[in-house]
């Protein structure tokens, strides 16, 4: 018990100032001597003997509660999710984005582009920031021929900053759309071991620079060293390049390689087949023997039905009905892509109404490429009116003005209302100026096929006038005259060519063959062509052209000389080039060999400068009987 303290017993509490206030101090006296009861600490009470316990020990046994052990187990675990899952995740991710840009390569190997094109889509959207991924997927749509793809290889290239294979991509394509130069100087940056794709892009290449004896000569050194898989590849590929210019010795190649169940062979059967419809030679089998062995092949596809089905056709013009009646059925499940390749077929077999039911309306209105079949089903079967009603009446996703105009002016014209097909076209050349490159060569290529010369030149001028598409419309202009125009009538078209393009090599020794052909200004075009032989000895083209010079100037001698210690493959070369040729030697007096090469020259085909320069002797003393005119035979060969 705690008793009061003295002075409070005693009575004391607040003392009075001076003043008589009371004050709130206290006078308080606190013994603070210790009591018997405070040497005894202030603890709880504990057993004497028990022992104490150290940190270590306590938290080991709380580890023993298994709650505790769940509990700590969770947080663990949780970090660890937390720290790993994400990594492995993507890593995960990232692994399977690089394996739908494997499967999206091989499905482009076997020319299934729509499935390439999945892939390459479900990699981007897995792994849309993995620099390897996207740099595959680049290197895909280049090989596709994506324009943008292609450029952005072509930089990489000039800064030397491209991989290998993005070095052949660009190659290759350089070569689909005959830029030789870009082509060569990508190749020479290619290094390391050589392979099998890199032999046959340089085969294509030196082909394309008029050196097929050379590419000839790399095929049998580099099938020496290869197994017989890469042996067949490359047989392949020489036997695709000499098929238009030596036909019978490509079949002595493709006969026995067509008969491999591999890639190889199902690609010989292919080109066969394309030659035999082409009108082959006669070492080629018959259509339906080929026919059978490609429906047997195990590596053939959907679009082989449709070659196989053109073989039939071919062999049997009355099956031509059954046949079609036969894949209209198969196509009853056949892919959005099938369908619209079997419509493509239909409307090439001249089936236009078949190709008109089988697309149907719906189908035309949908989207772009298929109303171009439709409509050039409807315009075979000249149904225009219903026609001018669709393109006026209805809407089609994805078609543009330039195209709706040139049916309707089409349409208009084949109604006898050339007032409405003059304003058409006239609205469709409008609209040409700002159309998409590829749409813009559509339908310039298009007008000229349907033979309207008119609307199709001035076309290809606005395509060359355009500084994306000049290239394509100067050669378009160029390839839809006449092969026996006159080389005066071609001047203006290359003139302005060489102004736009001076640098490109092709265009200056065109101008200058065609200056020395129509005898204008001869001492400037000589010079030109010598310089063009001096910057590349090694091409046919420009030796020839260098000849013809000095043909023109009459040393027949230094002409001759040009062509010594060169192999060349006359059966073969362009024809432009035997005509010189066959000039020179019979300026020489090698009257023998001039008759038997100008023997292989379609006259039919020849400019009338060029039929001039065979009959004539020599340039100082030209001579009307046409001494060759006799030896010179029409026949189905047509030279590059």
């Amino acid at each position: 018990m705690i008793e009061e303290p003295d002075n409070l017993k005693k009575g004391l509490g607040p003392r009075k100032n001076k003043r008589g206030s009371r004050s709130l101090d206290f006078e308080v006296n606190i013994d603070d001597s210790p009591r018997p009861d405070d040497k005894k600490p202030f603890l709880p009470d504990y057993d004497a003997d028990e022992v104490p316990v150290s940190r270590r020990e306590r938290f080991l046994e709380v580890l023993t509660d298994i709650r505790v052990r769940i509990v700590l187990g969770a947080l663990v675990l949780a970090v660890l999710l937390w720290v790993v899952i994400p990594p492995i995740y993507g890593a995960l991710k990232l692994r399977r984005a690089k394996n739908f840009m494997d499967q999206s390569m091989a499905a482009l190997e076997r020319n299934n582009e729509s499935e390439a094109v999945e892939h390459m889509r479900r990699a981007l959207l897995l792994a849309p920031q993995c620099e390897d991924v996207f740099r595959r997927a680049r290197l895909l749509n280049a090989r596709m021929g994506e324009p943008t793809s292609i450029n952005a290889l072509e930089v990489l290239a000039q800064k030397n900053q491209a991989a290998m294979d993005e070095l052949l991509a660009l190659v290759e394509q350089a070569i689909k759309s005959g830029n030789r130069k870009i082509a060569r100087s990508a190749f020479n940056k290619i290094t390391g071991k050589r392979t099998v794709q890199m032999t046959i892009l340089e085969m294509r290449l030196l082909s394309m620079e008029n050196k097929m004896p050379v590419a000839i000569d790399l095929a049998k050194k580099s099938m020496s060293e290869m197994d017989m898989a890469d042996a067949e590849k490359v047989r392949l590929a020489l036997a695709s390049l000499i098929l238009k210019t030596d036909a019978r010795s490509a079949e002595t190649v493709l006969i026995p390689l067509a008969e491999s169940p591999s890639f190889s062979g199902i690609t010989a059967l292919r080109l066969l087949s394309k030659h035999q419809l082409g009108g082959g030679m006669a070492g080629v089998p018959l259509a339906s023997e080929l026919a059978g062995k490609l429906a047997a092949h195990p590596l053939r596809d959907a679009s082989d039905a449709l070659l196989i089905a053109s073989l039939r056709i071919k062999q049997n013009p009355a099956l031509r009905q059954s046949v079609i009646e036969e894949l209209r059925r198969l196509r009853v499940s056949g892919t959005p892509d099938e369908d619209l390749e079997f419509a493509r077929w239909l409307n090439q077999q001249k089936a236009f109404q078949y190709a008109v039911d089988f697309i149907g309306k719906d189908r035309a209105m949908s989207a772009s490429p298929w109303l171009l079949i439709y409509l050039d089903s409807m315009a075979a079967l000249n149904r225009w009116q219903e026609i001018s009603a669709l393109l006026e009446t209805e809407s089609v996703v994805g078609m543009s003005d330039t195209l709706r105009f040139l049916f309707l002016a089409r349409s208009a014209e084949k109604s006898g209302n050339q007032e409405r097909a003059g304003e058409c076209w006239r609205d469709m050349h409008r609209n040409l100026v700002y159309e998409k490159p590829e749409v813009a060569f559509f339908v310039a290529t298009y007008i000229m096929k349907t033979g309207n010369m008119r609307e199709g030149v001035k076309a290809f001028w606005t395509l060359a006038r355009r500084q994306d598409t000049a290239i394509q419309g100067f050669l378009g202009l160029i390839r839809f005259f006449p092969p026996n125009t006159s080389a005066s009538e071609l001047l203006p078209v290359y003139s302005e060519m060489l102004e736009a393009f001076p640098s490109i090599r092709e265009v200056r020794l065109d101008y200058a063959y065609l200056c020395l052909l129509a005898d204008n200004n001869i001492p400037e075009a000589a010079e030109a062509a010598r310089g063009l032989l001096l910057e590349d000895p090694n091409s046919l083209a420009a030796l020839s052209v260098a000849a013809l010079a000095y043909y023109k100037n009459g040393e027949i001698s230094q002409a001759a000389t040009l062509y010594d210690g060169k192999k060349i493959l006359w059966k073969g070369a362009p024809t432009p080039w035997r005509v010189v040729r066959v000039t020179i030697l019979a300026a020489l007096g090698r009257k023998k060999e001039a008759e038997e090469l100008a023997a292989t020259i379609d006259l039919s085909k020849l400019r009338p400068e060029e039929r001039q320069l065979l009959e004539q002797q020599n340039p100082k003393e030209p001579s009307r009987k046409g001494v060759f005119r006799s030896n010179i035979r029409n026949n189905d060969f047509c030279a590059l």
